[in-house]
């Protein structure tokens, strides 16, 4: 799943397209009961992370950071080849 949400985070940069990335997101969040683990460790509200995983609200930085972080994953950065 990891190599999913990789992949959906490189068709950011190359297409602006943040769909496939929140679809993988989503399939991560909820794998093997993370959600509520997500939710504890982040402190959102169980409909704010609903909301940012369905699109419904604008996902910001910090938020991705935390929610990475709750799963256990950092982000990192690369020049463009």
């Amino acid at each position: 799943m990891i190599k999913d949400l990789n992949k959906a985070l490189n068709l950011i940069t190359e297409n602006d397209d943040i769909d496939p990335f929140l679809a993988s997101l989503k399939k991560l969040v909820n794998a093997d009961g993370k959600f509520s683990t997500v939710l504890k460790k982040t402190g959102m509200s169980k409909e704010q992370l609903q909301d940012i995983l369905e699109s419904e609200t604008d996902l910001y930085f910090d938020d991705l950071l935390a929610i990475l972080r709750a799963l256990g994953y950092k982000m990192t950065i690369e020049p463009v080849s």
